[in-house]
């Protein structure tokens, strides 16, 4: 079984859990009858497999699956709350942006409500709490941000400043990784600075793979209307394209060696270097594309 594999199993283990509760609820409305168990148990199954199949097929991004393989550890008490802040985030990513129809909607929306009555049963400290909190505040600084970037994309003419503009969208994006990496880590080391250094780290391998990602999306963006910075930057042609691109991994190379410069614990340089090859290798796989 893949590490992939093991996290989606962990997420359909819950499932059961819901159901158990909803069958006590059906019995004390005495609704069981005309309403089975079973037609409960039917539809959530389809709202699971829904994001479930995005995950093994890699149309969704299962954010936890990069600390999960990259940490030599992975601390189990924090695993559920994380997978369940992934569903979170995915759900709401493609409710957001996808187009699809009323039944597809209500599909997404009932996976988002079973999947929030875990939000509260893990037993964590109050600095994780906390970053969880902060982690929803985070994502409001990536949507409003989003669409003021892509305004300002279309809006501005020189190639130094639509560089800036969309390396600074980037970075904006990539902070929803931080949480996926911030609960094992500082369940394992405390929130040093060196951690925190780690946590940047991270943003980084996710900027590149979001910008792989836009790129390999472009034609399926194009038709689905779903605006990103490459897809704007993609209007003026394939050649300067590639060059924003060149020019935006130069930038995150350099920011991933400067990070790494910092970290020196001993615990925590392993992970470090599995960041820093992955993204490493990521932009090269994107600068040998013709």
């Amino acid at each position: 079984m893949t590490k992939k594999s093991e996290l989606i199993a962990q997420y359909n283990s819950k499932l059961q859990e819901n159901i158990t509760e909803i069958e006590k609820i059906i019995e004390e409305l005495g609704i069981a009858e005309n309403i089975p168990i079973a037609q409960f148990e039917k539809m959530l199954t389809i709202s699971l497999n829904n994001l479930t199949q995005k995950w093994e097929n890699g149309r969704k991004t299962l954010r936890t699956l990069s600390a999960y393989e990259i940490l030599p550890e992975y601390p189990m008490e924090v695993l559920n709350i994380s997978i369940t802040l992934d569903a979170i985030i995915n759900l709401l990513d493609d409710i957001l942006d996808e187009l699809m129809t009323k039944q597809e909607r209500g599909l997404y929306i009932i996976e988002l409500i079973r999947i929030l009555s875990f939000i509260n049963r893990e037993k964590l400290s109050n600095e994780l709490n906390s970053k969880i909190s902060e982690y929803f505040n985070k994502i409001i600084c990536i949507a409003i941000p989003e669409i003021a970037y892509k305004d300002m994309l279309k809006n501005t003419d020189t190639y130094a400043k639509r560089l800036d503009l969309a390396i600074q969208c980037y970075n904006c994006k990539s902070t929803d990784m931080d949480i996926f990496m911030e609960l094992p880590l500082i369940q394992l080391h405390g929130n040093t600075s060196e951690v925190r250094d780690i946590v940047r780290l991270s943003r980084i391998q996710r900027a590149v793979g979001l910008i792989r990602k836009d790129y390999n999306d472009l034609e399926r963006d194009r038709d689905n209307e779903t605006e990103t910075p490459l897809l704007i930057l993609s209007e003026e042609n394939n050649n300067e394209l590639k060059k924003y691109i060149d020019d935006m991994f130069s930038y995150y190379l350099d920011n991933a060696t400067n990070l790494c410069e910092k970290i020196s614990d001993d615990d925590l340089i392993k992970i470090r270097d599995k960041i820093y090859k992955t993204i490493d290798i990521d932009t090269k796989k994107m600068l040998i594309v013709d």
